[in-house]
């Protein structure tokens, strides 16, 4: 097989160690398997990560920031729109600490990390549909019930977007199955 020199571009035999052309001393480097390659965390699994610890904690600080502060004088009319404000502020608690250790077992490279992964996404899935729902638990009047619910269902659409992604992501990629392994397969740590 023809190898090319990388500096004249000519071609000589495998095996050489000197390009008979113009004569630059040509090392020989082994090929990588796609395994190799693609083993450890890197590539999109970066920026699900800072997505994680960056993103979402900032959106969802922000969030209840204003909710608060935009909706914090209603609660004495009706409280069970501070009810809905506690139960939000909880459930992005919850999801910003486990989505921390998401990262932490993606970094270190933890045993079916993507799995967890997998199962992070589907918590937050179903956040976001109970916030759809939140607006219909909170006692307030019809047409504040229906404008909230807007604003619900439109906050909701990229964020599933976001988690259909990530899902499929985290179900089909090579780097996921050579780093984390599958249950399905018996995964890479048990091999």
């Amino acid at each position: 097989m023809g190898m090319m020199c990388p500096t004249c571009y000519r071609e000589y035999e495998a095996g050489v160690v000197t390009c008979p052309s113009c004569q630059r001393n040509l090392t020989w480097v082994e090929a990588v398997s796609d395994e190799a390659r693609l083993y450890g965390f890197g590539g999109w699994l970066i920026w699900f990560a800072l997505g994680l610890v960056i993103a979402f904690p900032v959106i969802a600080a922000l969030g209840l920031f204003t909710s608060f502060r935009l909706s914090g004088r209603l609660y004495a009319y009706y409280p069970g729109m501070l009810a809905v404000f506690m139960i939000d502020a909880l459930f992005k608690v919850v999801l910003t600490i486990w989505g921390f250790y998401v990262v932490y077992a993606l970094v270190k490279l933890m045993p079916f990390a993507g799995e967890t992964a997998r199962k992070y996404l589907v918590g937050r899935a179903v956040y976001t549909g109970l916030s759809i729902v939140f607006p219909f638990i909170s006692t307030l009047p019809p047409i504040a019930t229906a404008v909230f619910t807007g604003w619900a269902i439109f906050t909701a659409v990229p964020s599933l977007a976001f988690i259909a992604v990530w899902y499929v992501y985290f179900k089909r990629s090579k780097r996921v199955e050579v780093t984390y392994g599958r249950p399905e397969t018996g995964g890479a740590w048990l091999a």
